[in-house]
């Protein structure tokens, strides 16, 4: 996934800051427990800068139709704008709390406050080894948790960042 630009009229939405990278991450030494370094490939979905299509058929604006892989989405600006904030969260996630979904993923939780307000930006990410070699981190979707939708927030067991790389690095489980 190699995002590029994403066009709507005259704007032109940059998408380079969710190319794929490689980053490290490395976990001090504490008490009995060696320093470890970590290799990850970073890679973001397009759910980071789009929504999906209304549930109740209603007409939307077919310019900003988003299709990648048959999954047909709306770009959205607002998702697009922090998605530029994902890198320095990417970047810090052995200092935030993450949780387990339960689901073969993880979440975290980054407020974001561009005007005073406070508001929960929430990234979801799937961390996996597929052989030797480097862990991959790719981060499914990002946005902001609508009102409407407060009922399905997830709740997660609290995991440690560290713990989900060296069990993922060491084909360990990591039980929810």
């Amino acid at each position: 996934m190699h995002w590029n630009e994403f066009k709507h009229g005259e704007h032109v939405y940059d998408l380079k800051h969710l190319r794929p990278y490689t980053t490290s991450f490395e976990r001090p030494a504490r008490g009995k427990q060696l320093a470890e370094k970590f290799s990850v490939n970073v890679t973001f979905s397009h759910h980071c800068f789009t929504r999906g299509l209304p549930r109740d058929g209603s007409a939307y604006d077919l310019t900003l139709r988003f299709d990648h892989e048959g999954d047909c989405r709306i770009f959205d600006a607002g998702r697009w704008e922090l998605s530029k904030l994902l890198p320095s969260i990417i970047a810090k996630l052995s200092a935030n709390r993450c949780y387990q979904t339960g689901y073969g993923n993880f979440f975290t939780i980054e407020m974001v406050a561009a005007d005073g307000s406070i508001i929960e930006y929430e990234v979801f990410f799937k961390v996996w080894k597929p052989g030797l070699g480097r862990i991959f981190l790719h981060v499914e979707s990002a946005y902001v948790r609508e009102r409407d939708n407060k009922h399905s927030k997830p709740k997660g067991m609290a995991i440690g960042f560290y713990v989900i790389l060296h069990n993922t690095l060491n084909k360990r489980a990591i039980h929810a």
